[in-house]
């Protein structure tokens, strides 16, 4: 009976943890780019990846394993995977193209190569989409938005 209890604490404690860094991390983010724009018409929600997220400044960071991406003129739109949710701590975000930078680091057997995003200026957070994941967005938009619009990846 102890065993169960403590490990009922154990997971609450997991959760908040997560959800602390998570949070404080994106209201960060939401600062500078919340928006209120509907979903764009290229969006996708991430499958079969882990995203990590890494603050630039801190040793600190949280991964999952959806993420709500779209692409528009303007910029990279990013919803958290309860992005339905209307009573949501985690608002969307359109961060600008101005505000990224990106890089593509060598394909691996597990990985097919991938990149990663820099968002801010200066740079706040960074995080690492596969290359399926970028192939299939700009397949759905219909150009290679993220060189016409970022340059050719560092």
């Amino acid at each position: 009976m102890f065993e169960l209890i403590r490990n009922i604490l154990f997971v609450a404690g997991g959760i908040f943890i997560f959800y602390y860094f998570m949070s404080d991390m994106w209201q960060e983010l939401a600062e500078r780019y919340k928006t209120e724009h509907s979903l764009p018409k290229t969006f996708l929600i991430t499958d079969n990846q882990r995203i990590s997220f890494r603050e630039e400044n801190k040793s600190r960071g949280t991964a999952f394993t959806q993420l709500g991406i779209g692409l528009c003129d303007s910029g990279l739109y990013l919803s958290q995977p309860n992005f339905f949710d209307p009573l949501s701590r985690f608002p969307a975000l359109l961060i600008p193209w101005s505000d990224i930078a990106y890089r593509k680091v060598a394909s691996n057997k597990s990985l097919n190569g991938y990149y990663t995003f820099y968002i801010g200026n200066p740079r706040i957070v960074r995080f690492s989409l596969n290359g399926d994941t970028i192939n299939k967005l700009e397949q759905d938009y219909g150009e290679s938005i993220f060189s016409n619009k970022l340059g050719e990846p560092e």
